[in-house]
């Protein structure tokens, strides 16, 4: 199939992008919604098939089992090569535009962003996935994909995006914790100060994109997930357009061992996965809640270290 009839087929869909808050339980979420009859994959898959992160440089798009974009469609070889076959073209396109500067280009312009066609790969990316898939509909998760969120308006006006936040002691705790297990990947290791900028900086961002299109972007609150599991994923089911199914909620085999760098993320859905105070000091979590006090207030989160003292 012509990536033109493709884009005519697939642009009127309407996938559900997880696009925050990084170690925030989008991986839950994800898990959580591949098990709804709508989403359901041929296997769960928790890869993030980070496509956005080729915009305007399609040419490095390889089928080789370390690519997300391949293991996202499963390994199915013969999709994938469906897929670079259908944009080969755009390839050739990006491969001779000074690949560097037309990918800085685009990050700054959706016009140009456009202009390289990244919306028609995406749509195309997506429509083959579904094949691989064997899914009714997608639901993909990349964190990072926050800052792309008029990107996929513009490729897919029908798009449903979550945007699920915890309180920024939690989530800089699951940073050092993951931090320690997989010690080689230095975002695992952000100290105070970067932290809070990134925290800071991807909320205004939600919170500003859902100001302009409350119908497409749904804030999920982690506590409330985990705590009122089954209203807030009834609420999640009324926000995407999708029937309530509460087997979707419930975890059959759980098994903490399954994956260490998160050993909760093969387990029921708990609100307490660990001590926070195992991963901080009360300095670092002071530091921490006095940087982000508004934030925590406009979220109503309460500071943790007001319960402890430095004895």
């Amino acid at each position: 199939m012509r990536i033109a009839e493709i884009s005519s087929k697939m642009k009127h869909i309407n996938p559900v992008f997880i696009v925050g808050e990084a170690r925030s339980g989008t991986s839950v979420l994800y898990r959580t919604l591949q098990k709804h009859s709508s989403f359901r994959p041929k296997e769960i898959n928790l890869v993030e098939s980070r496509i956005l992160s080729y915009s305007s440089k399609t040419h490095l798009l390889r089928n080789s089992d370390q690519s997300n974009p391949f293991r996202y469609m499963l390994n199915d070889q013969f999709q994938f090569e469906q897929f670079l076959a259908s944009i080969k073209n755009i390839q050739r396109i990006h491969q001779l535009l000074w690949p560097s500067i037309n990918f800085k280009l685009s990050n700054w312009s959706l016009w140009w962003w456009s202009l390289n066609l990244n919306h028609l790969v995406l749509r195309s990316f997506f429509y083959f996935s579904k094949k691989a898939r064997s899914a009714m509909r997608i639901i993909e998760k990349t964190p990072k994909t926050l800052g792309y969120s008029s990107n996929l308006k513009l490729s897919f006006p029908n798009c449903k995006l979550l945007y699920i936040y915890r309180h920024p002691i939690d989530v800089y705790t699951s940073y050092i914790r993951r931090g320690q297990v997989e010690s080689q990947k230095n975002w695992l290791k952000p100290n105070p100060n970067t932290f809070c900028r990134m925290y800071k900086r991807d909320l205004d961002l939600a919170l500003k994109f859902q100001s302009k299109m409350k119908e497409s972007l749904l804030l999920i609150k982690y506590e409330d997930f985990t705590q009122n599991t089954e209203n807030e994923f009834f609420k999640i089911c009324t926000f995407i357009e999708e029937p309530l199914e509460k087997e979707a909620i419930i975890e059959k085999n759980p098994n903490l061992e399954k994956w260490k760098p998160d050993p909760h993320l093969f387990g029921s859905i708990t609100s307490k996965t660990k001590n926070w105070r195992d991963y901080a000091s009360l300095e670092d979590a002071k530091y921490i809640e006095n940087e982000l006090s508004s934030m925590m207030e406009k979220l109503s989160y309460e500071r943790y270290s007001a319960h402890h003292s430095s004895k």
